[in-house]
């Protein structure tokens, strides 16, 4: 049974209405598809993706970077399935899912430390919570070879920072959608 208070915008409602219908909710970032009243967050060049409500089951938050909308809800998707079914994937170790190949990464928890504004629709669901556990999922290049690997092709490694290796790598605040965003919710009391 979810922990989640009252929602108190349209967009903790479509949250909260996603996770108990679906079990979890996946929030885009960067994708340019902000549906909140005054929201003015752009779409970024590196769009990313994080899941809200798989902590309801014990389980840890998912995320990924570089995908487009489409693939990160499939892959995301498909490794929350995996997850329920009660198959972890080991930390730093390839495996196929969906018959492509990725490797899942503990997160620091200092990556949520250093700004909660990251996974915000979280935190707004699970008012009070403490930080969840996160794992990110990795994909690799067209040679198989991931961002932390020797020799993967730099774009992909620009794409997708591995969180492991440098908490504060990103993302990076985007301090103007996070002042519109405060004022607005001023405002609107």
């Amino acid at each position: 049974m979810s922990t989640a208070p009252d929602p108190k915008s349209s967009s903790e409602l479509l949250i909260a209405t996603i996770v108990a219908k679906h079990g979890f909710a996946i929030v885009p970032v960067g994708y340019g598809c902000c549906t909140e009243p005054g929201c003015c967050a752009p779409r970024s060049r590196r769009p990313w993706a994080y899941t809200v409500g798989l902590a309801d089951r014990g389980l840890p938050e998912l995320m990924l970077f570089g995908l487009s909308i489409e693939e990160a809800h499939g892959g995301l998707n498909s490794l929350a399935a995996e997850m329920r079914a009660g198959r972890q994937p080991e930390d730093d170790e390839p495996f196929l899912l969906g018959g492509v190949p990725i490797k899942v990464v503990d997160v620091p928890p200092q990556w949520l430390m250093l700004d909660r504004g990251r996974m915000a629709m979280w935190f707004d669901y699970f008012r009070g919570r403490s930080d969840p556990a996160v794992r990110q999922l990795v994909w690799p290049d067209e040679d198989g070879l991931f961002p932390d690997d020797p020799g993967c092709d730099p774009q992909v490694r620009r794409e997708q920072p591995i969180l492991r290796d440098n908490p504060r790598s990103f993302p990076k605040p985007h301090n103007a959608y996070r002042k519109s965003r405060r004022s607005y919710r001023t405002r609107r009391r």
